[in-house]
């Protein structure tokens, strides 16, 4: 493996030093580049190898060499690439009320799907979770800064989007649901979109077929632990089984 990638912010992670096999804190490897080298068996351990500009190389156990959960606190440079991508764009604002997705400290209040503009990228990585890309926004009331995390490709399976790439509301978005996706709610005959920008992204999806035609189930995890089903064919809400 030939990646390259760049660890951010400093979490209690550990990396063991090939050559003395001492310790190092995530801290002294902060901001730096490494290139992936494969992965290391010793006994019934697993390693994933990684090597610095100088050649030294550290090793952090694994799971498994077969599908590696890489810390989130890990970004490889091909993910950065494409959210400088972003930079200059326009997007709308989705999850503004929680610090692990949203912060400014503008005394100006966004609102959810508010348009900003896209000024730059931060690496930083507060949570267990999602990639740890800040893109750095701007309001378009009193240029009012704040940033949000890096969601990649909007509407993945099982993960949050912070903000959208158009705007969630459009001119051909049926009138009568507006209301429903600004109040959070859903009901028959929205589309997938609509559903997913109102309560978020499901779970996980299932293909459906029938003598009927092809349709899609999205699983909503409860609160109480249990699943909420949603019916769609061709693209349509048709049936809610809670």
């Amino acid at each position: 493996m030939d990646d390259n990638y760049k660890k951010t912010k400093n979490f209690n992670k550990i990396w063991k030093k090939l050559s003395n096999d001492k310790f190092k804190p995530h801290s002294r490897l902060q901001n730096r580049t490494f290139k992936v080298i494969g992965t290391l068996k010793q006994y019934k351990n697993i390693f994933i190898v990684i090597e610095d500009e100088k050649g030294r190389r550290f090793k952090k156990e694994i799971h498994s060499d077969e599908v590696i959960n890489w810390p989130s606190y890990i970004v490889f440079q091909d993910v950065i690439k494409q959210a400088k991508n972003v930079i200059g764009d326009t997007i709308w604002l989705n999850s503004v009320t929680e610090q692990v997705h949203f912060y400014t400290s503008s005394g100006y209040n966004f609102s959810r799907f508010e348009p900003v503009k896209v000024k730059g990228i931060s690496l930083i990585q507060n949570s267990d979770s999602d990639y740890p890309i800040w893109l750095e926004v701007e309001s378009f009331k009193g240029s009012q800064k704040a940033f949000v995390r890096y969601n990649s490709v909007e509407g993945k399976t099982g993960y949050i989007d912070h903000y959208f790439s158009t705007s969630p509301i459009q001119k051909t978005t049926n009138k009568k649901f507006i209301s429903n996706i600004l109040n959070q709610k859903i009901e028959i005959g929205m589309s997938e979109r609509e559903c997913r920008i109102s309560i978020g992204n499901p779970s996980s999806i299932n293909n459906t077929a029938s003598r009927h035609g092809v349709g899609k189930q999205y699983v909503y995890k409860k609160n109480n632990g249990k699943n909420i089903y949603y019916q769609f064919k061709y693209g349509k809400l048709v049936h809610i089984n809670d």
